[in-house]
């Protein structure tokens, strides 16, 4: 419902956007694996954000967090199994730093962003 309202909103800043932006600056070829891709291009995009003042990474973060809730809202409904004891192998001392490294963006308000080669 939240999204939904704001469909107006994001309509009407495309449609103002098209309207002033040079059109063959509006897309670029992006490699992705073995083929090439038409995306949108980085400053279409950073137009687009910054006319829409940033709302992408608000509902971005809601849903971030909407799904957090749902996550714990079942393990609570599952009776708030220890989590710990379904890690069958330890973890190695990379793993280890990686959360350690995650864990400090996330107490910092920042995103983690992974690499193409890095697992989840």
């Amino acid at each position: 419902m939240s999204s939904y309202k704001k469909v107006d909103t994001v309509l009407r800043v495309e449609r103002a956007l098209n309207k002033s932006f040079p059109p063959l600056q509006k897309y670029a070829m992006e490699q992705r694996e073995n083929r090439k891709v038409k995306v949108y291009s980085v400053a279409y995009s950073r137009a687009y954000h910054k006319l829409l003042h940033g709302m992408a990474q608000r509902q971005m973060r809601a849903s971030i967090l909407s799904v957090g809730s749902f996550w714990f809202s079942a393990w609570v409904d599952a009776g708030q199994p220890n989590l710990n004891k379904l890690i069958v192998k330890p973890l190695t001392t990379e793993e280890r730093k990686r959360i350690e490294r995650e864990e400090v963006l996330f107490k910092a308000g920042k995103v983690a962003i992974l690499n193409q080669n890095q697992n989840l």
